[in-house]
């Protein structure tokens, strides 16, 4: 053991904390960064023994790939007298084995628990790791309730989801994987293996999802799934015996919960959750269903009906049969307008775009990728255009057997798109025997437009839109003024140039008094269009943002979610207004609440990111912001804000490296850098990269990220003229200085207190 004041490097022993198979750990002060962290330290002892070298190396390894809130965080790796340390965040809790000591948990906690664990997972495999050791003693919960996966010591490196073989960590490991998970040979804790585990066979992701189940299953009786008094009785129980129904031990379950654990904990891999993903959606509808009251085990006259649940069917993206990309929005067009109509009759459960839309481009098995998305049905088609001959041919699989429940190919004019969209929307209704009325019969048949043109170039305006680019935005804006130009009345294109207006003054692509006059004419003219068009008054509120007008966005706000309370556009609205008032907890509900329609919804994920950068929860921005470019790499703006996250943690360096992949998106060079050194703390290379800045803010952002770096120095003088100058360019950014980390120092400032008065937000 270590004595208190030991010097591992700049890490200060202050107390022991623990001891077990894979060396010691300890509480000590990184003296360099002024924080305390926790040290597991492999004895020199240790380090002879191969495989434990081998397996803490791979633990360092796969922690520092790894960027997730609910994994614990690795600050760095180091030698001392022969052996290795690892540095890793301190945590102050208790480990869930502990924890399940007193007995099982309250429901509330084990959901909450269980999805931030099936998130990290998630994580985890996506990067092609699967964990195979989960089980209480390797999950610790946080005073505040976060859950943390410990000890990725046998974690196996495989290959990504969707890759073709190929490891996207091949080079982090140095002993191969053999070396410490051969065939043949069983790793992990005895009680919480999976039969494939146990069997020694070739494991997968889906090993983890077991074990999960295990442990949900403790979380929720109080008991383990599967004991015994030996070993061999243990492993018979793995692989051959059913644990006690959930409900039998826990009455107070309800029965969806029992369901979830009896899928996770299917002894054939096959039968099993075949992701993360797919058990993290379960857990997340119950979640929602028993908030909401609509769970089955709420009330106490539903236990006594027979099983009710709405049936879910998934429109998966058409193929672009003609291999034209300039045709992409038509295949991607159609399927995003049949969600859409689906959808909003309540009567079906449709996956979002967001959660289908990852499987473009693949040619799946329809039952295979129905089953993981947990659907009764799903909906394949492919579209081929020539000239305004539009052939199309859509298939509706049955998930349970794989049969076909109806097929069909139609050979139209363009302009008869629309009857083909209503045609198949309402022969999936009648093969999956789901009733329509007459309300239901109009909506359907409602229409914006009656001009395909127009609402082919509304098609495209939309594609055009996802690329989040300054090109993409501006080619929206074109085809959707062509698309009004085609039908003047066409109430989603005028809203959706609302939308485009806003997101160019939001990222400084134009002036925003110029973009904000622009867009909320646009919704005015959707408005007298269509009054009940719920995303125009979405669009509509962030445009308000752009003028400082609290009392009227937020009006727009409520009605559109009184319209259409799944409306994305207005809850983004709703986080903003909310995170712009400092109210943090509410805009993470309100982006969340988009994240669940959508979870793989670009906008929604950067915005949840983005809440976390400013509420200074730096871990969790960077987490969010990365998956932001998992989705899409070009994203400039979001390789800003990770750069300005790591300088807000002192990497400088870091925080260069991603601003230059930003390129000069918003700000010159000299700005950027000299924003970066100051946010990080650098004051000397801060002042000579903004003396090399010629004086002159050639845009708002500009001024208004000046002002943040000389705030950052202590420069109070400075930092208010360079506000002032952004308040005179109504910079967008102004709307968040009233919770933004870094301008402590001015707070107290009469002259900042002012501009917060008449930019209309509280001191």
């Amino acid at each position: 053991m270590l004595n208190s004041g030991t010097k591992l490097g700049v890490y200060e022993i202050q107390s022991p904390l623990g001891a077990g198979g894979m060396g010691e750990v300890y509480r000590a002060r990184d003296t360099r960064l002024g924080r305390d962290v926790a040290l597991k330290v492999l004895p020199e002892a240790f380090a002879r023994d191969a495989e434990r070298l081998a397996r803490f190396r791979r633990e360092a390894q796969v922690l520092a790939s790894l960027n997730h809130p609910n994994i614990c965080i690795i600050h760095g790796l180091g030698d001392h007298e022969g052996g290795l340390f690892m540095a890793m965040e301190l945590l102050d809790g208790q480990t869930l084995r502990e924890r399940l000591s007193a007995g099982p948990l309250p429901l509330a906690m084990l959901l909450e628990l269980t999805i931030q664990i099936a998130e990290a997972l998630d994580a985890a495999h996506q990067k092609g790791m699967a964990h195979r050791d989960i089980k209480p003693a390797n999950i610790f919960v946080t005073r505040r309730g976060q859950a943390k996966i410990l000890d990725f010591g046998l974690a196996k490196i495989g290959p990504v989801a969707g890759d073709s073989g190929q490891s996207a960590v091949a080079t982090m490991a140095e002993a191969p994987d053999e070396a410490l998970t051969s065939p043949g040979t069983a790793m992990g804790t005895m009680a919480y293996m999976s039969p494939e585990q146990a069997l020694g066979q070739d494991l997968d992701g889906r090993t983890d999802l077991f074990s999960l189940g295990v442990v949900l299953y403790e979380m929720a009786t109080g008991r383990q799934a599967f004991s015994g008094s030996t070993s061999a009785a243990i492993f018979d129980g793995i692989l051959h015996k059913t644990p006690a129904r959930p409900i039998q031990l826990n009455p107070e379950l309800p029965a969806e919960l029992e369901e979830i654990i009896e899928k996770a904990l299917e002894k054939d891999r096959q039968l099993r959750y075949q992701t993360a993903g797919g058990l993290l959606a379960d857990l997340k509808r119950l979640k929602r269903d028993l908030d909401s009251g609509s769970s089955r085990a709420v009330a106490a006259e539903k236990i006594a009906k027979p099983k009710e649940e709405m049936e879910a069917i998934a429109v998966l993206p058409f193929q672009n049969a003609s291999g034209d990309p300039d045709s992409e929005y038509l295949s991607d067009g159609i399927a995003e307008e049949l969600i859409n109509s689906l959808s909003q009759l309540g009567r079906l459960r449709v996956l979002a775009r967001g959660t289908v839309f990852r499987y473009k481009g693949q040619a799946g098995d329809p039952q295979k990728i129905g089953r993981e998305l947990n659907v009764r049905a799903v909906l394949t088609g492919r579209v081929l255009q020539r000239g305004d001959s539009l052939l199309i041919s859509a298939e509706l699989t049955d998930v349970a057997n794989g049969w076909q429940l109806w097929g069909e190919r139609y050979k139209r004019k363009v302009e008869d798109i629309f009857e083909v969209q209503e045609e198949i929307a309402k022969v999936i209704f009648e093969k999956l025997k789901v009733k329509l009325t007459p309300t239901d019969e109009k909506k359907l048949a409602k229409r914006y437009t009656d001009s395909p043109e127009a609402y082919q170039l509304y098609l495209k305006a939309r594609h055009a839109t996802t690329k989040f680019t300054r090109d993409g935005l501006l080619k929206a804006l074109e085809y959707c003024r062509q698309a009004i130009d085609a039908d003047p009345d066409f109430a989603p294109a005028h809203a959706w140039v609302a939308w485009v207006y806003t997101t160019l003054a939001v990222f400084g692509v134009l002036p925003t008094s110029e973009a904000a006059y622009n867009a909320k004419h646009a919704a005015t003219k959707a408005l007298e269009i269509d009054a009940d068009l719920a995303e125009t008054y979405g669009a509509l509120a962030f445009a308000e943002f752009a003028e400082w007008q609290w009392e009227k966005a937020d009006r727009a706000i409520r009605r559109a979610l009184e319209l259409d309370p799944n409306c994305e556009i207005a809850l983004w609205a709703s986080c903003h207004f909310n995170l712009y008032h400092g109210k943090f907890e509410e805009a993470l509900r309100q982006v969340d609440r988009a994240l669940e329609l959508n979870p793989l919804s670009l906008t929604s994920n950067y915005y949840r990111a983005l809440v976390y950068a400013y509420g200074a929860q730096y871990e969790k921005a960077i987490d969010g912001f990365q998956r932001c470019l998992e989705l899409q790499p070009d994203f400039p703006v979001v390789h800003q804000v990770l750069a300005m996250c790591y300088a807000s943690q002192g990497y400088a360096e870091k925080g260069l490296e991603e601003m230059g992949k930003a390129g000069t998106f918003l700000l010159p060079v000299d700005v950027s850098r000299g924003y970066i050194f100051a946010a990080a703390g650098k004051h000397e290379e801060a002042r000579r990269a903004l003396a090399q800045f010629n004086g002159q803010a050639e845009s708002a952002p500009v001024a208004y990220f000046l002002a943040c770096a000389y705030a950052a120095l202590g420069d109070n003088d400075e930092a208010m003229r360079w506000f002032e100058e952004a308040y005179q360019r109504r910079a967008g950014l102004l709307v968040v200085i009233g919770i933004r980390a870094g301008l402590e120092g001015l707070r107290p400032d009469p002259r900042f207190q002012d501009l917060l008065r008449r930019i209309g937000l509280p001191s």
